[in-house]
C-alpha cells in the first residue's frame, strides 16, 4: 500500500473517530446519534473476526452502525462480515487529488462560497442528504461542535445555503467530507464548486493531497475535477 493511501486512510479514520468515544484499540466509535454513518468500526486490526464482531456489537448496542472495510484490511473481511449478519450497502472509491498548483473554483451564477457562519444552519442544510430528520439536528450540531481540525464551507444562493463541504486537516492530508447539494439545486455545478473551494483551502494551508470517498452520484463529478481512485471502501451495516 502506498504512503499516500496510508495517509488518506489515517485522515478518514481520525475524522470518524472524532464523532464519538474512541476505544483503546482505536477501531470503534459511537456518537449515539441513530445514524449508521455516525457509529461503527473503522478497523478490524488483528482481532479474529468472531471476537471483533462480538466486541463491536457490545460497544454499539442500541444504535444502528456500520463497518467500513478499507483497502488495508485483511482479505476476506467483507465476506466474513456478511456471513455474520452484516449487510453490504455500498462500495465507494477512495479518491485523491494532488494539490500542486492553485485550483480555480468553478463559477456558478449567483453562488457565494464562504466559511460557514452558523453551525446549526449548516447542519440543517446537509441533514436531508444524509437522511437525518429535523429532530436529529440538535444532537448532530452538538457532535459537530466537538470536532477539531474542521473548516466548514457553505454555498449560498439568494441567501439560502444550497451547498456544503468540510475540510478536515490530519496526517498531512486535506480530507473532504459532507459535500452536499440541496436536492432542488443539483446538476448546476454546485457540488463541484464546493469541492474545489475546500480543496483549494487545503492547498493554501500547505497540504499536498486532498482525499474523499465518492458516492455513485458524485464520482463522475470528482473525476472531471481530476480526482483519481487510490483504493476502494466497502460499507456494511448492522442493526441494533
Amino acid at each position: 500500500m502506498s504512503h499516500d493511501l496510508e495517509a488518506m486512510l489515517a485522515n478518514w479514520r481520525s475524522y470518524l473517530l472524532g464523532w464519538g468515544r474512541e476505544y483503546a484499540d482505536a477501531t470503534t466509535f459511537r456518537s449515539g446519534i441513530p445514524q449508521s454513518a455516525l457509529n461503527g468500526v473503522v478497523r478490524r486490526g488483528d482481532l479474529p473476526i468472531d471476537e471483533a464482531i462480538a466486541t463491536a456489537r457490545r460497544r454499539l448496542d442500541g444504535v444502528p452502525w456500520g463497518w467500513r472495510v478499507g483497502p488495508d484490511e485483511p482479505p476476506g473481511t467483507g465476506w466474513l462480515l456478511s456471513h455474520h449478519g452484516g449487510r453490504r450497502v455500498a462500495e465507494s472509491p477512495v479518491m485523491a487529488l494532488r494539490l500542486e498548483a492553485p485550483l480555480t473554483v468553478p463559477t456558478v451564477a449567483g453562488l457565494e462560497i464562504g466559511v460557514a457562519e452558523d453551525l446549526k444552519s449548516w447542519v440543517e442544510a446537509y441533514a436531508p442528504s444524509f437522511g437525518a430528520p429535523p429532530d436529529q439536528v440538535p444532537v448532530i450540531v452538538e457532535a459537530e461542535a466537538d470536532l477539531r481540525g474542521v473548516t466548514r464551507f457553505e454555498g449560498r444562493l439568494d441567501d439560502r445555503i444550497v451547498g456544503t463541504a468540510a475540510l478536515f486537516e490530519d496526517a498531512g492530508v486535506a480530507g473532504l467530507y459532507t459535500i452536499t447539494t440541496a436536492a432542488a439545486h443539483r446538476r448546476k455545478g454546485i457540488g463541484a464548486a464546493m469541492t474545489v473551494a475546500a480543496a483549494e483551502h487545503g492547498r493554501r494551508l500547505g497540504l499536498r493531497l486532498a482525499t474523499l470517498q465518492a458516492t455513485p452520484m458524485g464520482e463522475p463529478v470528482y473525476r472531471r475535477l481530476g480526482f483519481e481512485t487510490a483504493g476502494w471502501m466497502e460499507i456494511y451495516t448492522f442493526q441494533p
